[in-house]
């Protein structure tokens, strides 16, 4: 049996107790960012303050500046999230509703529709350019394939520069 909690913010669990408390389906609640899309805000008190090895504060302030930087931070994160992530839940769960409804009923359907008039003219320029434009070309290449030209200078090599 678990020994009784004086107060909510006496302990900290591990990762596994966080596990064992919340077995859920559907949301992970313990590892939140499963995909890592927010790695480059993941700062922790070794990444923020660090004492150089010639002066150290007392151990007893260093505990205190870790526990209140963690605590202010994970304060005022909640705070934020709470003030600012709700709204932001409604705001982008309503776009991309918006955006997936106008995907589905009007950008697919129009996609299709469109594809098929533009399967006639694929095949209709695909034809033009065989029937007219490649023997028009074709004959052109013919033409003036017989044709030479050279260039004369004062040197005798065609490629060395004119030099009066």
């Amino acid at each position: 049996e678990k020994p009784k909690k004086k107060c909510w913010w006496g302990k900290h669990k591990t990762e596994e107790e966080q596990k064992d408390d919340h077995i859920s389906i559907g949301i992970d609640l313990v590892n939140r960012d499963e995909k890592a899309i927010n790695d480059h805000v993941r700062f922790g008190f070794e990444d923020i303050f660090g004492e150089a090895d010639t002066q150290h504060s007392w151990d007893c302030v260093w505990r205190l500046v870790y526990k209140v930087f963690t605590w202010t931070r994970l304060f005022v994160y909640r705070l934020c999230s709470l003030i600012i992530g709700l709204p932001a839940a409604i705001i982008f769960g309503i776009l991309f509703a918006i955006a997936s409804v106008i995907n589905v009923f009007a950008c697919v359907p129009i996609a299709k529709l469109l594809s098929i008039p533009a399967n006639w003219l694929a095949k209709t320029w695909c034809w033009l350019v065989h029937a007219i434009v490649d023997p028009v070309a074709t004959a052109l290449g013919l033409l003036f394939s017989s044709f030479t030209i050279r260039k004369y200078g004062i040197n005798s090599q065609p490629t060395d520069p004119c030099v009066a």
